[in-house]
């Protein structure tokens, strides 16, 4: 990013309702957003996407050029590295996590500009982030709730500095697990989904926590340790409320020598499976406490 350019997540969703109630006008024959096409050219362009259109915003702003294809590849070769999709870019743009973007984004795919400015005023207001559905109010999802919470169940919440937080401090820096003696980064990546190497090399990359070993993408032991901890129907989420439930890197390889399979866990099906590298996937840092006699 730019250093000299200071646009907030907060602005930045002030732009794109403005803009929507400023009547902008669709392209032609475009009724309502399809949020399902993102800003592909070929369909109805930025006019008809939230989150492309946030993304141009947001590129004018630092005089980059427009996108064409919706595609984060061409932001930038990082981008193109660290997110799936503009959605994805998106949300971190406006500070949402996986959760909030996904609502904001893609939950409800068809939606009039009128609707989609109410929705985003009234996050601004109140921090209350849903569709109002045909007139009917529907509140938030239990799944955007819990997003914002603080694990509650085996868990010891730890500051920057690498110890307990007193009660009532919510500046969690990591996440250690009482059962599996697993600190787990907490919220780190965002939206950010890597491809393998740079999933090992971005966890590695973090900056020590005092008291605990280097910080490593997650292994397949650990993914499984934590699936094993929670109910085989239910992902237990006063453990893991952090933790989207869907694929996840680890950072073992398939085979003794393998450059282009790496294990990956899904917290959505509990499937155990390998991929091809080169795709994007979430991930987990984790390090451990360093023994008090080291």
């Amino acid at each position: 990013m730019n250093a000299q350019i200071s646009i907030t997540p907060r602005d930045r969703l002030i732009e794109v309702v403005e803009w929507l109630e400023a009547k902008t006008p669709l392209k032609a024959g475009v009724a309502k957003f399809n949020m399902s096409h993102w800003i592909e050219e070929n369909e109805c362009g930025t006019s008809c996407c939230l989150a492309g259109t946030i993304v141009q915003f947001d590129q004018a702003a630092r005089g980059k050029s427009t996108l064409t294809e919706g595609d984060v590849s061409e932001i930038s070769d990082e981008a193109a590295n660290e997110y799936c999709d503009i959605g994805d870019y998106a949300g971190d743009l406006c500070g949402l996590n996986p959760v909030e973007a996904q609502t904001l984004f893609t939950s409800y795919l068809q939606a009039t500009p009128a609707e989609a400015s109410e929705t985003i005023r009234r996050f601004l207001d109140s921090g209350k982030l849903y569709w109002d559905r045909n007139g009917k109010v529907t509140g938030e999802s239990d799944a955007i709730i819990r997003s914002r919470q603080l694990p509650t169940k085996n868990s010891v919440l730890l500051g920057a500095d690498g110890k307990p937080l007193a009660d009532g401090d919510t500046n969690v820096v990591a996440v250690l697990n009482t059962v599996t003696g697993t600190v787990r980064a907490w919220k780190l990546f965002g939206n950010k989904q890597f491809q393998h190497e740079r999933a090992i090399a971005t966890a590695q990359a973090l900056p020590l926590l005092p008291g605990h070993t280097s910080w490593d993408l997650s292994s397949k032991a650990d993914l499984e340790a934590i699936l094993a901890s929670s109910d085989e129907d239910v992902f237990d989420i006063e453990q893991y409320p952090d933790i989207i439930e869907t694929w996840h890197w680890a950072k073992d390889i398939y085979g003794a020598s393998s450059s282009v399979f790496a294990w990956s866990v899904d917290f959505n099906d509990r499937d155990v499976y390998c991929y091809y590298r080169n795709l994007h996937k979430r991930a987990l840092a984790v390090c451990r406490p360093v023994p008090a006699s080291q």
